[in-house]
């Protein structure tokens, strides 16, 4: 989920994550945290997802300045995972991973995102020596409520990062994202 944090986008301890609604394809919750340094911050998110494909949408208020971080999923394995990252004229921001065996993870920076970026670990994962996660980071926010979303992959399948960066989109209009995949869309709702 959505991480806020420092300007470098440094994750923040969540409290406990109370759900709001789990209906079908979709669910929401919301929690608080506690910056570095002190301060608080509340994250509300709404998610769909479809097939292999997540779309997750985050309402943040926290001061502005501070930076969000989101992370997809952890890829790990016996080597290390490929790494791929976009490039600055890409669209949207986007990164992912594949481990050996061709699971691969993926997010791209629907709404809100600056940058994309990989992390990797060596001996920090039960499910193999060397892992990776992607995760978006978005530029110092200049206002106390802003509004995040983001596409998360994990498949097995064939991935082209720069295609989905285009076939799945998000309206955002204050608290309401129209999300628009191929063939349909749904409309996610955000609001403290």
């Amino acid at each position: 989920g959505a991480h806020h944090g420092t300007h470098h986008g440094a994750p923040t301890r969540r409290t406990t994550i109370e759900r709001i609604a789990v209906t079908g394809r979709r669910a929401s919750s919301r929690y608080r945290a506690v910056l570095p340094g002190g301060g608080e911050c509340a994250v509300e998110t709404a998610g769909i997802v479809r097939g292999d494909w997540e779309v997750r949408a985050h309402r943040i208020a926290a001061p502005a300045g501070t930076v969000a971080r989101e992370g997809g999923y952890v890829v790990a394995g016996a080597t290390a995972p490929k790494i791929a990252v976009s490039g600055d004229s890409e669209l949207a921001p986007w990164a992912l991973v594949t481990r050996e065996d061709g699971l691969t993870s993926l997010v791209v920076g629907l709404h809100g995102w600056a940058t994309a970026a990989v992390r990797e670990e060596a001996e920090a994962n039960a499910f193999g020596p060397r892992s990776a996660v992607p995760y978006l980071v978005s530029a110092p926010r200049a206002a106390t409520e802003t509004v995040h979303v983001t596409l998360v992959v994990l498949t097995g399948g064939l991935v082209r990062p720069e295609a989905l960066s285009t076939a799945v989109t998000a309206d955002v209009r204050g608290g309401t994202v129209l999300v628009i995949f191929p063939g349909e869309s749904a409309e996610l709702t955000l609001g403290f």
